[in-house]
């Protein structure tokens, strides 16, 4: 597939990211040059989506939350460790 833009990067954060159109979007946009955060429930899921993910997209490196209420400042915390703002 040819990347339709140049997403280098850029993160993008998709949530309900490990499964069905959360992961299609996530893969597409991993496939564009993003790195890719997922936030999911489900810990099997989110282990799956980060592989494809990787695989699409090597650099990039998905986080998956699976808490029953993922929490905006432990996701930012994680985002800001793995990619610091420069």
């Amino acid at each position: 597939m040819t990347p339709m833009f140049d997403l280098k990067n850029h993160i993008a954060i998709v949530t309900g990211g490990n499964g069905g159109i959360g992961l299609g979007m996530g893969l597409g946009l991993a496939t564009c040059g993003a790195n890719v955060v997922v936030v999911g429930r489900n810990a099997n899921k989110n282990a799956h989506a980060m592989a494809a993910l990787r695989a699409a997209n090597p650099k990039s490196g998905p986080i998956g939350h699976h808490s029953r209420a993922p929490k905006v400042r432990h996701v930012c915390a994680a985002l800001r460790a793995r990619w610091p703002l420069s």
